[in-house]
């Protein structure tokens, strides 16, 4: 009875993972669609809190190479760069606080999209944040931010940074 219960269990897991992978390949692709349609390519692209790499390795995959990410936990920074690798691509992400984006990059350099999923709730001072991003976006850029919505990511948007006079 144990025995027939774990692998109703197991199943039960396999069955949850697979519909992770399903799901997230769904919103990757819905979310990339999006910000292709609007986004001029190729483009100097930053994702902000990248995690586990996974619109990293999405882009990169599309052929989108100029795409870097910052997060500020060292160990998805770590998987990130490892998934990258081991699917034949550079590292591309560093451990970079928000706060700090001026650091990040030679001010030449900036960037022409900025994209941000599922970060904004988790900053503490997000005029403090904006400010940071809008100091290495190109003018004319984009920041894209795609939030958490209930029941689901289906409503996105974008906006453009005002081009210099």
């Amino acid at each position: 009875m144990i025995e027939k219960k774990e692998k109703q269990n197991n199943l039960a897991e396999d069955k949850y993972k697979l519909h992770q992978k399903y799901a997230m390949k769904n919103l990757l692709e819905r979310q990339f669609a999006f910000i292709e349609k609007y986004i001029p390519f190729p483009s100097n692209i930053l994702e902000v809190g990248c995690g586990v790499g996974d619109f990293l390795l999405y882009c990169r995959s599309r052929e989108k190479k100029d795409i870097k990410g910052i997060d500020i936990s060292e160990e998805s920074v770590k998987i990130t760069n490892a998934r990258l690798k081991k699917s034949g691509f550079h590292e591309a992400a560093q451990v970079q606080d928000i706060y700090k984006l001026a650091d990040l990059v030679d001010m030449r350099n900036k960037f022409d999209v900025v994209i941000m999923r599922g970060v904004v709730h988790h900053l503490e001072d997000p005029k403090l944040a904006f400010d940071n991003i809008f100091k290495v976006l190109n003018s004319g850029g984009y920041l894209i931010c795609l939030l958490y919505t209930s029941p689901s990511p289906r409503d996105l948007s974008t906006s453009r940074m005002p081009s210099s006079a």
